[in-house]
This record gives C-alpha cells, sequence and structure tokens, in this order.
C-alpha cells in the first residue's frame, strides 16, 4: 500500500538524526524488506518535499506489511515523529458525489435552475 508520511522533528536534533540516517541506511541494505520504500520518479528522484529550516515535511512511501511502518517509526523516534496517511485508489462510483455529499444531488438541481437566469441576465447586459 502506498502512503503519504508527514514528518517532524526539532532542528536541535539534526546531528542525531543524521547519525540515526546513516544506521538505517546500513540497515535497509542488509535487510531491503524490513522497511518502507520511497515512492521515487522515473530519474530516480525521491517523492519527498520539506520545509527548508522548520524541520517539517511530506514523502511518498511504499509498505507492504505494518512491521515494515513499525521498524520505521521505531528506527527514527524520538527524534522523528512519523505520521503514515493510506493512499486508496479512487473508485468510480455512478454517484460517488451522492455517496461522499449527500447534499450533491439539491445542489446539482439548485445550480441548474441558477445557470439559466444568470445566463438571461447575462444576456440583458
Amino acid at each position: 500500500m502506498k502512503y503519504a508520511v508527514i514528518w517532524d522533528f526539532y532542528l536541535e536534533d539534526l546531528e542525531k538524526l543524521q547519525e540515526k540516517q546513516q544506521t538505517i541506511q546500513q540497515d535497509q541494505k542488509q535487510n531491503p524488506d524490513k522497511y518502507p520504500t520511497y515512492l521515487r520518479l522515473q530519474d530516480g528522484t525521491r517523492i519527498a518535499f520539506s520545509m527548508i529550516g522548520h524541520g517539517k515535511g511530506i514523502s511518498h512511501m511504499e509498505a507492504d506489511t505494518e512491521d515494515q511502518l513499525r521498524y520505521a517509526v521505531q528506527a527514527w523516534e524520538p527524534e522523528l515523529r512519523l505520521k503514515f496517511i493510506p493512499i486508496r485508489p479512487n473508485r468510480r462510483r455512478e454517484n460517488s458525489l451522492d455517496t461522499i455529499f449527500p447534499y450533491t444531488q439539491s445542489f446539482q438541481q439548485s445550480s441548474e435552475v441558477g445557470s439559466d437566469d444568470r445566463s438571461t441576465k447575462h444576456e440583458r447586459r
């Protein structure tokens, strides 16, 4: 499953995080299936965005098991806090808007009436 990963840390912990990163990268080379993997662009660039100077950012990762997520959290805590948000594919449904927004049908009806009124007013100007 794919995840958006929101992360943050205190800037004073940056040196500790850099040390941890080296340890984690070595562990990932020895046990590649232990951690989630970063999603990458075709050129190999990792998909990640950070707010420079604020210790906050978002990455995109993929994990096959919940254990991979647990290992990542355990490896980085307490200096780096991670929040994994599942990214699920959209499923097309005939009335998908009605399912998500029950008021959509009444909104669509009112906007259809309003659109005729607006076009008439626009033509008069």
